[in-house]
């Protein structure tokens, strides 16, 4: 490789139409080398959002510092429940969704990103627009060796979009459709004094749409 790029260095006294030819043959050269995977963008902004998680539950996320809170209304579920990330850590808080205890469930995020959220590098593969918002496509690796994670992800960080893609086929995790940008309060990044935090049990995971879906049976 160190061979090849300093043939396309130009020498002093080249003419100008050689250095453009190596100019040109340099960014063929670049262009058509892999892409190398990038750290995701982590949000730096404060921001509230609703979305759909996997096109059925509703999901609120807000973020402070570092830190995301979510409301989940999942599908099948009997009540709402809540959980707290913290992203430099990579830990999940889960509030436990019965009436009277004052519990809560600490795991780490799961390993194949789930949402966005928790994956740490990937490649950038392009633009879209969601929620009227311009982000950039960043594909992540999963344990499954057949599928990745497509994630639309705003120049300030903010995850607006998460797939699964199996040959060509997008299942959705995540989808933002409101999103604003504005201070949020520090009290609700917190748990209340009196909250009893235990470690999950090995396995668990502690709030839907943070793993992906199961993936479909593919097509014969």
């Amino acid at each position: 490789m160190h061979s090849r790029r300093a043939q396309l260095v130009a020498a002093p006294g080249d003419s100008y139409e050689k250095r453009m030819r190596l100019r040109l043959a340099a960014l063929i050269v670049l262009a058509a080398q892999p892409a190398l995977a990038e750290p995701l963008p982590l949000p730096r902004v404060d921001y509230v959002a609703t979305g759909v998680l996997a096109g059925q539950g509703a999901v609120s996320i807000r973020h402070r510092q570092g830190k995301l809170r979510l409301e989940i209304d999942a599908v099948g579920l009997p009540q709402k429940i809540s959980g707290l990330i913290d992203l430099e850590r990579r830990r999940l808080t889960m509030m436990v969704p019965v009436p009277g205890v004052k519990a809560a469930m600490e795991t780490g995020l799961p390993e194949d990103g789930g949402f966005g959220a928790a994956a740490l590098e990937g490649k950038r593969i392009g633009s879209a627009v969601v929620a009227q918002e311009p982000c950039d496509l960043w594909e992540t690796p999963t344990p499954r060796a057949e599928a990745t994670m497509i994630t639309c992800i705003t120049p300030d960080g903010i995850n607006l979009r998460t797939e699964l893609v199996r040959a060509g086929e997008r299942q959705p995790v995540l989808e933002i459709r409101t999103l604003a940008r504005e201070p949020q309060d520090p009290a609700l990044f917190a748990l209340p004094a009196d909250v009893r935090v235990m470690k999950a049990p090995a396995g668990l995971q502690a709030l839907p749409g943070l793993a992906p879906p199961p993936l479909r049976p593919s097509q014969p």
